[in-house]
C-alpha cells in the first residue's frame, strides 16, 4: 500500500497568513491536545503514522510548498513537485508515474489518495484500509470514500448509491452541489458526501494515465506538465469509470476552508499577541505581528493580523473572503520553511530590501545571492562558511557577502539575522 498526499490550495480563503506560498494546511493554529498547536499537514501525517505505521506516504506539491513541507515532517516523507498547478488528474499522475517508473512499484500494488488538509478523528484514517482490502479483491477498480453527512450541505458533492452490502456500497452516480432542498432528498436516500479519497490498484491508474498522455513516463510527464490540461481526478477518472464502489465513513469530518471553521479548532481564542475582553468572547484573534491586537467589546469577529495584511470580518461573512482578496497579488511577506522563517521588513523595487530571518537551531540557510549581501547577527551563534571558509559568527556581528558569493550560516543556537539584500 501507499498513500499519496495531495498539498496544493491558492492560500486565499484564510488571508492574510496563507498566500500562494503557504497554504491553510501549514498554519500552525489547530489545537495539538498538548497547550498548544500544530498544522493540518503535520496533524494529517501524526495520525496516519498512528494507524497505518509503515505505509510509504508520498506528498504531491508545488515547488513553493516543498521547503514548508520539510519544515512540517521532515525528511521522512518523498515529495513529488508539480512544475505548475494542473489540478488534481495531472497531480495523481504524475505521483503514480513517480511510484511506477522511479520508485518501480508493482501494478498490484494498493495506492490510496487523499487531501493533505483533512480534519477527522483516527477513525477516518482506519477506513484507508477497508478502502484497500475492496480495491486488493478486485470488488471494483476505483474505490471513493463516502462520508455520512451531518446536515444536507450545499457545498459538498454527495455519491448516490445502487446497492449495499456489509463492508461496501456500488455506486450509481454523483451530484455535485445541489440546493440544500435537493441536499436532503439525497441524504433521506441513502447519499453520501464525496471525501475526496480514492483507492486503486497502480496499475489501472497507469492504463488511464497512458489514454490522456501516450507513452509518458514520470519524466516525460515532468518535462511537459506545464502544458498539461487543468483537469480534476473526478472529471477524468471519477465519473468516466464503470467500475466503482464505495466505503463509509461515520465519524468526524470538518472542512476547514475559511476562518470561521478554523479558529473552531484552535482551542483558544487567541493565538499570539492578543488581548479580549468580553465576559462570553464570540471573537477570536490570530496574529502573527510583533505587536498586540486588542479587541474590546466586539463580538462574532475574526481577527487576523500578519505582515501580509490584516482582516477584519463577521464570521458569518468569512466563507466570501477568496473573492475580495484573489486580486492581491503582492509577493507574500512571510514563508515558514524547513530551516526556519523569514519576514520582510522592507521591499522597494530598485532600493535594498530587509529580511528578518529566524534560524532554527542546528539548522542551515545559505545560497548564493545575485546582489550584494549583509548579514547581522541580532541574536544567537552560528558558523558562516563562505569561500574563504568556515568562521565564527557571533551576536551583533555583520558580514558582508559579495555578489555571486556562496555562503552558508550554520546555526549552533537559534539565530536571528538581519539580512539586508543591496540593488
Amino acid at each position: 500500500m501507499h498513500i499519496i498526499l495531495l498539498s496544493g490550495g491558492s492560500g486565499k480563503r484564510v488571508w492574510p497568513l496563507s498566500n500562494d506560498v503557504r497554504s491553510k494546511q501549514f498554519l500552525s493554529l489547530i489545537d495539538d491536545q498538548k497547550g498548544g498547536h500544530e498544522s493540518m499537514l503535520k496533524r494529517v501525517y501524526r495520525q496516519i503514522r498512528k494507524v497505518l505505521k509503515d505505509v510509504p506516504i508520498l506528498i504531491a506539491s508545488g515547488e513553493a510548498q516543498y521547503e514548508q513541507i520539510l519544515g512540517e515532517v521532515g525528511g521522512s516523507v518523498e515529495v513529488v513537485l508539480e512544475p505548475a498547478r494542473r489540478d488534481t488528474f495531472p497531480a495523481i499522475a504524475l505521483s503514480c508515474s513517480y511510484l511506477s517508473c522511479e520508485k518501480h512499484v508493482s501494478d498490484d500494488e494498493i495506492v490510496l489518495v487523499l487531501p493533505v488538509d483533512v480534519f477527522a478523528d483516527l477513525s477516518y484514517f482506519e477506513v484507508l484500509s477497508r478502502m484497500a482490502d475492496v480495491a486488493t479483491k478486485d470488488i471494483a477498480r476505483l474505490v471513493l470514500m463516502g462520508i455520512k453527512p451531518s446536515h444536507p450541505a450545499s457545498s459538498y458533492g454527495y455519491i448516490q448509491i445502487s446497492e449495499q452490502f456489509s463492508e461496501y456500497a456500488l455506486v450509481k452516480g454523483f451530484v455535485e452541489k445541489p440546493t440544500v432542498e435537493v441536499a436532503q432528498s439525497l441524504i433521506d436516500n441513502g447519499s453520501l458526501w464525496n471525501g475526496g479519497v480514492f483507492a486503486f490498484k497502480l496499475g489501472y491508474l497507469m492504463e488511464i494515465a497512458q489514454k490522456h498522455f501516450p507513452g509518458s513516463t514520470y519524466r516525460s510527464l515532468l518535462a511537459q506538465y506545464g502544458s498539461l490540461e487543468k483537469i480534476s481526478f473526478d472529471y477524468a477518472v471519477v465519473e468516466k469509470t464503470d467500475s466503482l464502489a464505495m466505503v463509509s465513513y461515520d465519524g468526524m469530518w470538518k472542512d476547514l476552508g475559511s476562518w470561521d471553521t478554523l479558529t473552531q479548532e484552535m482551542g483558544s481564542k487567541t493565538v499570539g499577541q492578543a488581548v479580549l475582553a468580553l465576559e462570553e468572547p464570540q471573537t477570536s484573534v490570530v496574529n502573527e505581528l510583533d505587536i498586540p491586537v486588542v479587541a474590546l467589546g466586539t463580538n462574532n469577529l475574526v481577527i487576523a493580523a500578519s505582515l501580509d495584511g490584516i482582516l477584519v470580518a463577521d464570521r458569518r461573512q468569512c466563507a466570501s473572503l477568496k473573492k475580495h482578496v484573489e486580486s492581491l497579488s503582492a509577493l507574500p511577506r512571510f514563508e515558514s520553511l524547513r530551516w526556519g522563517t523569514k519576514k520582510v521588513l522592507l521591499r522597494k523595487p530598485g532600493a535594498s530590501s530587509v529580511n528578518y530571518l529566524t534560524i532554527k537551531a542546528d539548522a542551515e540557510y545559505g545560497h548564493t545571492p545575485e546582489s550584494d549581501v549583509v548579514l547581522v547577527n541580532m541574536e544567537g551563534t552560528a558558523v558562516l562558511n563562505t569561500d574563504q571558509g568556515p568562521e565564527a559568527f557571533m551576536m551583533l556581528e555583520s558580514k558582508h557577502i559579495k555578489q555571486g558569493q556562496a555562503y552558508q550560516i550554520q546555526a549552533e543556537t537559534e539565530l536571528h539575522v538581519l539580512q539586508i539584500v543591496k540593488s
